[in-house]
């Protein structure tokens, strides 16, 4: 009889492409070559975003019931960006006219340019800023 291994043979398979500390909290960022998938963790194994490197999609969004509500978004804001999954994915799918992530943690930001593919073309906004902050001087009609 085998004993059976104590972890799984799919996080295993895991690379950890990066480890650090940003001001706010230690974040970690690891691809699956068997499951296809990329994700950025915080602290001990706390998920925060990630994607199928396949198709871009992003793992474990409600965000896509909002197609049920504004199915041709023109602006939005997301408040706390993370790997900016899903703000990337809606960027690219639906095309809107302007995005607002605002995140307070520039490390964050970075690691979506270095191992997410975020979009930098002129419509797509981060500003680092905490979120209540931002709200608070922000006027703006969102989506």
């Amino acid at each position: 009889m085998q004993a059976l291994s104590s972890v799984p043979t799919f996080l295993a398979q895991e690379k950890i492409l990066f480890r650090g500390r940003s001001r706010y909290r230690c974040l970690t960022v690891v691809e699956n070559p068997v499951t296809h998938t990329r994700i950025l963790y915080a602290g001990n194994r706390l998920f925060v975003a990630g994607v199928d490197l396949r198709t871009g999609f992003p793992l474990h969004s409600p965000y896509f019931l909002a197609d049920l509500f504004v199915p041709k978004p023109k602006t939005l804001l997301f408040l706390g960006g993370g790997a900016n999954a899903v703000p990337n994915y809606i960027w690219r799918t639906y095309h809107p006219k302007q995005i607002i992530v605002v995140d307070r943690d520039p490390m964050t930001t970075r690691l979506a340019k270095l191992y997410f593919h975020l979009s930098q073309e002129q419509g797509y906004q981060i500003i680092h800023k905490d979120a209540y902050e931002f709200l608070i001087g922000d006027n703006q009609k969102h989506e």
